[in-house]
């Protein structure tokens, strides 16, 4: 066979075997999340707000545990809803005509910690309508005007509170208005789905593996998420992951734990408050940690790796990946060694909640290559 030959036949062979699948190893843990009702044994699905379209087939949607602040529309309860100019409650619904008004009191506020205030509307008599929600007590007062048509739509304004109250107001500025589903909840500046009465429970995908079955000293995360928070500020953190070996009340006693959360405070900020957080302390608590900055997150499916090798506890490693992309990393790391896995959770834990949509979520006994992880990145698996 000539050179040209060869090189020929390999064009060829290329163009009807465009890549060669990178073989993967079995994950010791695989959630599709195409039901409330976990596949792997150990594993089990807290408080899913929904199923719905995810990046592969289905996903769950974990929402943090809040409390809707506002009396419903029909409520005859006290600090209800004050209605002037000509609005009117019917069932669960406000009508807002041009220049009418609805307005609630609400108390026991945290200063200085973010609300959020929603709604869904739509115009009724005309084909477009315009609203103004209104927020007195916010730092600073807050007040935005909406376009509607005929299709509900939800809108919101969020800020800090001043002090424990404030009042909202929704206020018709042209068209007839109708209003339903209104909600205020804390923990950040866009608002999560509508909830009634009862606090809503705590979400996440918990996993508790036999004895031995993970041993945290290697191993391997993939897992997708989609959240509307991405660019916004929330007054909690965001928990991503979390992987610990016995629990403590206080989390920075608790051994050989690996967590990796988001806090996203304030904007601004060039460390941990507006960061992907990663911390890892050993079975003798010695921690080490790393922040990366937010800018790597969209607003759409983001893909989360997470590599890690303890086995020589005078060279320890651990990568974070981002869309296939290593985005931060430790090297080095002298460490104790982590015994193994009591607990693992996705989307929960020390007071944070993803707040977004969980997809494809595995693990593996062993460190992945960069190559491994971009063909999980990739939907190669």
């Amino acid at each position: 066979m000539t050179l040209c030959s060869f090189i020929l036949g390999g064009l060829i062979l290329s163009a009807y075997y465009p890549f060669q699948a990178i073989a993967l190893p079995k994950p010791i843990f695989y959630e599709p999340l195409e039901t409330q009702a976990p596949i792997q044994g150990g594993a089990v699905l807290m408080n899913p707000t929904k199923l719905g379209s995810g990046k592969f087939g289905e996903a769950a949607l974990l929402e943090r545990r809040t409390l809707n602040l506002l009396k419903e529309p029909n409520s005859n309860e006290e600090n209800a809803w004050i209605l002037l100019n000509g609005a009117s409650a019917n069932g669960t619904l406000i009508e807002l005509p041009p220049q009418g008004e609805a307005r609630q009191v609400v108390d026991q506020l945290s200063p200085e910690k973010i609300y959020c205030f929603s709604v869904y509307a739509r115009a009724t008599s005309e084909n477009s309508a315009k609203i103004a929600l209104s927020w007195d007590g916010a730092i600073p007062d807050n007040r935005q005007q909406f376009s509607l048509t005929q299709e509900w739509k939800r809108i919101w304004i969020s800020g800090k509170t001043m002090e424990g109250s404030a009042t909202v107001s929704l206020i018709g500025i042209n068209g007839s208005i109708e209003i339903e589903r209104p909600q205020f909840e804390a923990g950040g500046s866009v608002p999560t789905s509508y909830i009634t009465g009862d606090m809503r429970g705590v979400s996440g995908l918990i996993w508790r593996p036999t004895e031995r079955e993970f041993d945290q000293n290697h191993g391997s995360v993939s897992f997708w998420i989609k959240a509307d928070w991405v660019g916004e500020t929330l007054s909690t953190s965001v928990m991503l992951f979390r992987s610990f070996h016995e629990y403590m009340d206080e989390w920075k006693e608790m051994p050989s734990v690996i967590t990796l959360n988001i806090w996203a405070l304030d904007p601004e900020a060039r460390d941990w408050r507006y960061a992907i957080n990663l911390r890892v302390a050993d079975k003798n608590l010695k921690e080490s940690a790393l922040s990366v900055p937010l800018e790597h997150l969209k607003k759409d499916w983001n893909h989360i790796a997470l590599t890690w090798d303890f086995s020589d506890q005078k060279s320890g490693r651990i990568s974070l990946y981002i869309n296939g992309v290593q985005v931060g990393a430790l090297n080095n790391l002298v460490t104790n060694g982590m015994e193994s896995a009591a607990e693992v959770a996705f989307g929960q834990g020390v007071g944070g909640y993803l707040d977004g949509w969980l997809d494809e979520v595995r693990i593996y006994a062993d460190e992945l290559s960069s190559e491994d992880i971009k063909a999980l990145s990739e939907g190669k698996e």
